[in-house]
Order: structure tokens, then sequence, then C-alpha cells
């Protein structure tokens, strides 16, 4: 593919990929901060976020930088700095460890009302074979909505047009090629001042605008040009001009970059802008509406051309049904002195001319609008430059910094800056030439470049002279010397340094020679020790090839040692050194310990005295030992003759003193000591204290380390007192130690008395209480039993279960709650698994309250329902049983709650509310007294009530008796008289079988007659025996009717 190939479809890929929904485009991107950041991808995106997040780099906060554009601007000057972002109003540079962890990916969370803003900068320099347009690609980021793209018929037609355009070569014909170092070209004279127009090879048609040799892009001078992407048309010019290196330094940004080089987004049309919102909420039926892209771009021309040719390029080229576009250019600004004499010719065209211009900024507007109701608008810009004229030129004035210096060898470096040469407007070029170098000096070719800063290398030895010559922007030219001196530095021969003289005594026989003083500017790379006059004494040599040589074995006799070393340019130094080997001198010394001593406690320090030790010449060094002793001591300084020795104890030392003379014979003495004690001190126990712990304790600890005695501890001893708890279990072997641990402790108090026995069987006593107060958690408490083996359950099950239960307890007002456990264990019998926990959660003030265990263990419960209905099983584990770790059933106040079956053992006369116990709630609601009471009552009343239905009943019979026997009885004419009720008499034994003779009525007595309704007849037939049967010794007898 040709150069020119790739420059139209770079062209066209600018024209037609437009701003998508989650990015913008910024025309100064593409112009001025290429130039000051050539490696910037000019987009920014927007709820953007680096793809490897918080593990794709080094994230450095910029607190003093607010906006987009200097946070872009200060990544520029940072060299560690490869993305900048943007977020609440905060910048943040990103040191990116690749640059593919640092591409953007659309988080559609982000778009909010501040989203963030990034701007890749610069890639890293592992990736900087690869632009970001190329990652971008690679990684396939940038997505475009498809109502937002051209279609591809436009597409089509624009890349056609400007190919035709292109092999044309006609003069009005836009050259539409565009690369992101420079403008496209045909010839040198489609580019600017100070650039050449390059192409890739002999046959390619189309080159692209790059500045000469010393130039780079400049933006002096042109502040106010458009902040539109850059689109070539015919002889356009880039926005900046090529500048010389001391131009381009001028631009370096200061923390807080001006406002003149801060990029500022793309503005587009509000129509443009607004044409995603309109067209989404018209009717599914319509076709929506294309964009229309709209681009100009700035001129720069200078006095006394007073006229230039504006052209519109805009995408797609034209309507393709309804016709052309309709144009509108109005100038907004001028310059004040033109006084209104610029003129606009051709508002209606593609193309405008503006004349009669002045020097200074012109600023115009074009508006362009579609038969089909598209539209979009671009500002272009026209800088007037003064006339050359104007200006009276003066010569530069070449500097060269230092102009003269001295290096010295082994550095062959060296640095000339030319930067600090002067112009009154601005140097374009530096020049370097080298006058004079000495013999032996191969120039390298592209050691002279032109740029403001000369770095040499390889020098050797000699002098050198370069030329500055400098040139400003009307051809004149300066020039001065700097001279370069190399000089060699002179090597010294080494200097061997064998050591001193030495003097030995038999029966010492070896000996080390120490040559390491010998010394040399550029370091010894040999050693070597030899020996002369050995007059047949034999000797033995070790590392002869180090500083230090060992001797051994020598004889009594003289003997001379030779050092010879040799530095790194072969000179060589040499040293001699005598060993004199004499024999042994005089007697070993006599070592003297002092006399024997009493010491008296309680002073447990005494003094050793070893001073008195003698010797006939001297005596180099002194060392104490202890033999024997009940304990062992503290010496204040074993290696001297007189000593401190303390921690001493009741009963006998035995000390050695080892003393040597400088011929290193030895000398021993021993010296007794014996502790006594006149009067025992009597111990001081110390059992801690008393003190309050809280709940829960799974262990107490019981400190009496602080007790003390003179003679020493010789046994501890702690019991329990009858007033303290009974419960809790002693750790074996701690009750005889200065420390007691008790474990498996409840709420209570624990009384435990120390007794501390010395060496002499003096005892003391001390007693500590401990109060543990109940776990103020306790009532908060809730337990849950798992038909799980706690053997089997592991740390990962433990921590799903707490997230299983976090999220069952969750509530859509408050956030997740937190769970503390308190306490997982095994059931004793079962193995089951039991966890004991509460349950905390933040109030709207964000202070921490802990929940009831009634309400967490009724909504646990309530989940677990839903998940039984719904099939859902959040807990996944089998829950045997669920309910608050202590009883709170407060049994109606009558009775207390058993902590194993929680049902209620009820007081003296209480009992329980059947009623509410078939419901599951145990209780001690009734009173037996009342219960009793209304029992009886409840019999008496319904014993009252069945007597009263008997009474009924009877009643009712006997209607219904009357009337049934009402129908044969006789008139009431015929009735006989009342009688007055029969009497009885008592019959006597003997007459069982007599009877009465009565007539054949029988009359009722009073009692059965008190109504005339109920009176019959009753015939005495021979069935009347049947009536007179004796009862209880008596007849009865019936009422005769007389």
């Amino acid at each position: 593919m040709s150069q020119g190939s790739r420059s139209l479809r770079l062209l066209l890929a600018l024209l037609l990929c437009g701003t998508g929904g989650n990015y913008l485009v910024s025309g100064e991107w593409g112009n001025n901060w290429q130039i000051l950041c050539p490696a910037l991808y000019p987009k920014v995106f927007t709820s953007y976020a680096p793809v490897g997040n918080l593990t794709g780099g080094i994230y450095r906060r910029q607190p003093h930088v607010t906006q987009l554009r200097r946070c872009v601007a200060t990544c520029c000057q940072d060299e560690q700095c490869h993305v900048a972002l943007t977020y609440n109003k905060t910048c943040y540079h990103l040191q990116c460890s690749s640059s593919r962890m640092c591409l953007p990916l659309y988080h559609p969370e982000l778009a909010q009302s501040s989203p963030p803003n990034m701007v890749l900068v610069k890639p890293v320099e592992d990736d900087a074979r690869l632009a970001w347009s190329e990652l971008l690609e690679q990684q396939d980021t940038r997505q475009r909505h498809d109502d937002e793209e051209p279609s591809e018929d436009n597409r089509g037609n624009l890349e056609a047009e400007a190919a035709a355009a292109a092999a044309s070569g006609a003069d009005d014909a836009p050259l539409v090629a565009l690369e992101a170092d420079g403008l496209s070209c045909a010839l040198r004279e489609d580019c600017m001042d100070n650039e050449v127009c390059r192409k890739s090879s002999s046959k390619s048609r189309v080159g692209i605008c790059e500045c000469e040799t010393g130039y780079k892009r400049n933006l002096a001078g042109m502040q106010r040009l458009s902040l539109f992407q850059l689109l070539i048309l015919k002889k356009t010019i880039v926005s900046g001009v090529c500048s010389s290196f001391r131009d381009i330094q001028d631009l370096n940004l200061p923390p807080a970059a001006p406002e003149l080089i801060e990029p500022r987004l793309e503005k587009f049309s509000r129509k443009s802008s607004s044409s995603p919102s309109s067209s989404s909420s018209s009717s599914s039926s319509k076709k929506k509406q294309q964009p229309l892209w709209v681009r100009a771009v700035n001129q720069v021309i200078r006095l006394p051309q007073n006229a230039v040719s504006l052209m519109v390029l805009t995408a797609p080229v034209q309507e393709r049904v309804m016709g052309p576009y309709k144009f509108a250019w109005t100038l907004l600004n001028q310059p004040a002195e033109a006084r209104d004499t610029a003129s606009l010719r051709d508002q209606d065209q593609r193309e405008v001319t503006l004349s009669n211009v002045s020097e200074g900024v012109y600023e115009l507007k074009v508006t362009v609008k579609g038969v089909r109701g598209s539209e979009g608008e671009a500002y272009v810009n026209v800088t007037v430059l003064p006339e050359p004229s104007k200006r009276e030129n003066r010569p530069p004035v070449a500097v060269v910094i230092p102009s003269s210096q001295i290096v010295k060898l082994p550095n062959n470096g060296a640095v000339l800056d030319g930067s600090s040469s002067r112009d009154d407007f601005h140097i374009v070029s530096y020049h370097w030439e080298l006058e004079r170098a000495p013999k032996g000096y191969e120039q390298d070719k592209d050691l002279l470049v032109d740029a403001p800063t000369l770095q040499l290398d390889n020098l050797v030895a000699g002098n050198y002279t370069f030329r500055l010559t400098v040139e400003d922007s009307d051809h004149a030219r300066n020039s001065t010397l700097a001279n370069v001196t190399v000089i060699e530095r002179k090597d010294y021969p080494p200097s061997a340094d064998a050591g001193q003289n030495v003097v030995i005594h038999l029966p010492q026989s070896s000996y080390v020679l120490n040559g390491n003083m010998s010394d040399d500017d550029r370091g010894i790379v040999r050693w070597k020790w030899t020996t002369r006059d050995l007059q047949n004494k034999s000797l033995e040599m070790h590392d002869a090839d180090t500083p230090y040589l060992r001797v051994s074995k020598l004889e009594r006799g003289y003997y001379t040692f030779v050092l010879e070393v040799e530095d790194a340019a072969g000179q060589v130094s040499s040293s001699e050194v005598h060993v004199s080997v004499q024999p042994p001198r005089g007697k070993p010394p006599v070592a003297d310990a002092g006399d024997d001593t009493i010491v008296a406690l309680p002073t447990t320090e005494v003094t050793l005295n070893g001073s008195r030790s003698r010797d006939d010449a001297w005596i180099v060094s002194y060392r104490w030992e202890q033999v024997d002793g009940p304990t062992a001591v503290r010496f204040g300084a074993a290696n001297e003759s007189v000593i401190q020795v303390g921690g001493l104890s009741l009963g006998d030392y035995t000390f050695k003193l080892t003393v040597r003379d400088s011929d290193g014979n030895p000398g021993q003495d021993s010296v007794r000591l014996k502790v006594v004690q006149n009067k025992n001190v009597t111990s001081r126990a110390d059992a801690g204290g008393n003190r309050t712990i809280s709940g829960p304790v799974s262990a107490l600890v019981f400190n009496g380390s602080k007790s003390s005695g003179n003679l020493g501890i010789a046994r501890w001893l702690w019991s329990r007192q009858p007033t303290s708890l009974a419960v809790g279990r002693v750790i074996e072997g701690t009750d005889e130690s200065p420390v007691l641990i008790l474990a498996d402790v409840v709420p209570g108090r624990y009384v435990f008395k120390l007794t501390i026995y010395d060496a002499q069987g003096e005892a003391s006593e001390d007693t500590a209480t401990v109060v543990v107060e109940p776990d103020p958690e306790s009532l908060n408490l809730v337990e849950l039993v798992l038909n799980v083996d706690a053997h089997l359950f592991t740390e990962a099950q433990k921590d799903a279960l707490l997230a299983r239960l976090r999220q069952m307890l969750k509530t859509d007002d408050d956030d997740a709650p937190t769970i503390v456990v308190r306490s997982l264990r095994a059931e004793p019998h079962t193995n089951r698994l039991i966890l004991v926990f509460f349950v905390q959660s933040k109030t709207e003030k964000g202070a921490v309250r802990v929940l009831p265990a009634s309400r967490v263990v009724d909504q646990l419960k309530r989940e677990l329902r839903d998940d039984s209905t719904t099939g859902h099983h959040h807990m996944q584990l089998p829950v045997a049983r669920l309910d608050t770790s202590i009883c709170q059933n407060n049994c109606s106040g009558h009775g207390t709650c058993d902590q194993e079956t929680r049902q209620c053992v009820c007081e003296a006369f209480w009992m329980q509310n059947f009623i509410k116990a078939r419901a599951g709630e145990s209780n001690c609601d009734w009173s037996i007294l009342y219960v009793i009471i209304g029992g009886l009552a409840a019999l008496i009343v319904y014993s009252c009530a069945m007597w009263l239905i008997v009474c009924c009943c009877r009643r009712a019979c006997r209607c219904f008796c009357c009337c049934c026997w009402g129908r044969r009885r006789a008139p009431v004419s015929l009735r006989p008289p009342s009688k007055k009720p029969a009497r009885y008499s008592l019959l006597a034994d003997d007459d069982e079988n007599t009877t009465f003779s009565t007539s054949r009525k029988v009359v009722l007595s009073d009692s059965d007659t008190d109504s005339d309704d109920v009176m019959f007849d009753k015939l005495a037939n021979d069935k009347s025996s049947k009536y007179s049967k004796s009862r209880n010794g008596f007849l009865k007898s019936t009422r005769l009717k007389t």
C-alpha cells in the first residue's frame, strides 16, 4: 500500500469516526498537543477506566490540579506518567505497568453526572514500538454507535472523490491526506517555510510535510488558532510552524499550564450534539437522521498579502437525493484597528474569500445546512502576521557554556550547551563544527547534530576546539568557539608496606604478617611474599600471594620477609619486615584471687580483687570464672583484675582467676565466698490484686510473679478459698507455679490465696479476688445448631455460613449487618455443630448497635420458612435448632425457664396455661388457688344447671301425663270431694300379709293433688297388692276415697 493511500485512509478515519457516545474528539489533540506530546492519542474517553483497574499501575494524585487540560499538561512533563485521569474534579497520573493494562474500558455504571475522563498520553517504553492507535485497534475498544457512523455509500463517495482529486493534481482540489507528523504534499511548494516534502519511495506521488533538520513544530505566535482537528485543503498550513529547537524549549509548560495551550473539547453544533436524543424520541418508523461533519482549517498569512481563501469540508460530501448543502459564512471577530475594513466574498459558497485584512486575528464561523434537516458548524481563525520589513533584525549572539573545560581520563565525555545563545526574535538553527582535535581521535558521524546541546563521547587525551554557529529567522549568523582539554591522569607506582618488625618468644612459633597497608593509586593486582637469609632455619609459609602471610614452625633466630606488590601498569614495589624469635622469658605469672570472704545477707554483691597477681614481666589478661555455688552469679566485668559479683544467695561459692603474661604463660588461683544470713527478712507474697473482668472469659490468670524474698522463693502454692466459686478447672501444675491458670470459668467471684516459702521455710500469704461479670451481650446471643459433624466443618464452610447469615439478615433500609461469633463448639453427645453469635448494625448516624436476639431469631426463622416454601436453600446446611442462647421467657413472672428444655418451671401455687401451652408458649399464667376456686365454682354452676334441667324435664313430663290422662277422667260433677290426706300407721310384724280393705278408687295425697288437673281414678283390682308390699318394714297404703 502506497504512502498516499495510507494517508487517505487515515484522513477518512478522522473524518468518519466522529464522537462516540462515550468519548469526545478535540482538535487541539491533533495539532498543538501532538507537538508537545508526540505520542498523545487525541481523544478524551468519558466513562472509561483502565483495563487493569487498580492493578494496571501506580496512581499518583495531583491535589492542585482539577481540570482535565492541566492534568494532561502536567502528565506530558512527567516522564513516569502514561495516562491522565480525572474523576470528581481530581487529577490522577497513572504510571502503567504495561500499555495494554491502561487501555480504556467502558463502564456504563460510571456514566453519571460527573463521569471519569481519561487521556492516553504516552505508551510505556517497553511498548513504545506500538502507538496508542495500534493498541486500541488490537484491543477492539473503539466501538461506535450505528446511528453516528456515515453510511457505506457516503464513505465510498468521499474516498473516491479524494482519490480522484489527488490523481488529477488540480490546484483547486483539496489534498485530503493527513499523517500524524504533518500534511500530505506532492511538491516542495505545498509545504510551509522550513519544511520539506518527504516521500516514502521514488514512485510515491504523495509525501508528508516534515520539518527540516534542526527544526521542530512550534506554537509561538499561534495562540488564537482554531481548536478543531486539522483537515488539509489547498496549500493549507499546520497550526504551528517549524522553528528551531531554542524556540521549542520556550514552550515548556509551567506547573499551571497557560490557557493558550490547554486543550479544549471540540465544539459541535447544537443539532449535531442533540441529534441522538432527538432521533431516539422520534417514531421508530422514521429513519434516523445522519449526522453532518463540518471541518475547516486555520490560516496564517503575512502582510503584504491581504486576502485568503477558506474552504469547508463536509462528510458526507453532499446529500445524494435532495442536492448540495447551504453554506453561511459569518465574520465573528476582527482586530480593533481593522475598523471593519475586511470583507467576505461568496459567503453562501463552500469556499469564501476574506480580503482587505490587516495585522491581527480574524475569527469566522461557517454553518452548513442540508435539505433533509442535517446541520453542522465549524470555526476558523485567520492570523495575519506583520510585514518582515517592519522589524529591524539584530544578529544573534552565539554562547557556549562552558566555553572552556578540562576532562581528566578515565572520564571521556563532555557536554557543550549552546542553548544560552540569544536573538531579538528567535534562533532557527544551531550548527556545530570540529575545528581541532588530537591525533588518533575518530569523529563519530552522528556526533555533530544540529541541536542546541552537543554530547561528546570517547574523547582521547588532547585539545579540542568546537565552533557553534547560530542562525536566526532572518538568516543572520554568529559563531563562537569552545575548548575542551582532555588530560591523562598520572599512574604512580605502588607503595609496599610489610608492617613493623616483630619480636616473639618461644614457645610461640607462629605469626601472621600483615601487608594490607600497601597502597596504589589504581589498585594492586599482585602480592608476593618471600624470605631471604634463612641460614638453615626451617619454617612454613601459607597464603604467600595475599596481603596476609601466615608463618609457623619458627625456630630461635632472625627471619627476614620481603613483600612485593605490582599495580595494573606493571610497576613493582617491595618492603621488608624482620621477625626475631627469642627464647622463653622468665617464669609463669603468679595469680592471686584474694582472701576468702564471708558475706551476710541481705547483701548480695561482693568485690573480687586479683590485683595482687604478679609476673616477672607484665600480666596482659585476667579471667574470672565461677566454679560452683547454689546459684549463678552476675559478673560486672570478667576480664579485669577487680570485678563486682552480684546475684548472691545463701550458700558457698568458689571463683577461679586465670592470668596470662606477655609470653602467654598462664597462672591460676581460687577464692571461696560464703553467704550467710544472720536474720531472716520475711518474704512478701503478691497474688496480683483484685480485679473485675467482663465476660465472656474462657480462662483466668492469677499472676504472683511479683512476689519477693530475700533468700529466693523455694515454693509456690495456690489454694481456692471457701467463698470462691467451685466451678473452674485449674490447669495442671499451675497451682504450684508463680502463675495460676483457671479454665472453664463462669460469671461469679473467684478467690485464691497464694502462699510462698523461702529457702528457710518462712511463708507469706496474699489473696486475690477476680470478679467475672456476665457477658453484656448474653441476652443478644443467638444459638444455631446444625446437623453437621463438628470435626468435618472447615474454615471455608464457616466463612460461607456467615456470608449466608448476613444475606438473610440484610434489609432494604440497612447495610449488611456484622456477625460477631462468640463461640463455635461441638455438642457434647451428638457432636453437632453449635454456633453462638450476635448481630451488629449501624444506625443512620453511624453508631453501632446490637440487634436483639429475639428479632434475629424471628427473621432467620422467617427466612428459613420462606426457603422451605420456595425451594431455595440459602443455608445449604441442615438446621437442627435456632433459638436465643439464653432462654428469655420470663414465665409470666411466676417461674424460671429451664435452659435445656426451654420450659417454664412454675413457682408454688402457680401452674401453666394449657391454652397457650398448646400454641407452643410455655408460661405460668394460672394460680393454683384461683384454678381450684374457679373449678369449684364451675362445678357448682354445672350442678345447678343440671338440676334445673332435670326439674324442667320432670315438669314437662307431668304436663304431658296430665294431658294424656285427662281424656279418660270423669266429669267434674262426678269428682269425689277432696279428702284429708290419709294417715299411715305402723303395722305389726306378723301382719305382713294383711291388707286394707279399700274402695275401688285410690286417692292421692295433698302433695300430689295440688292441681285438679292431675287427679285420676285408679281401679282397685287384683293388682292392688302390687302397691301394698312392705318396704323397709312399712306398708305403703293408698289413700281411700270416701
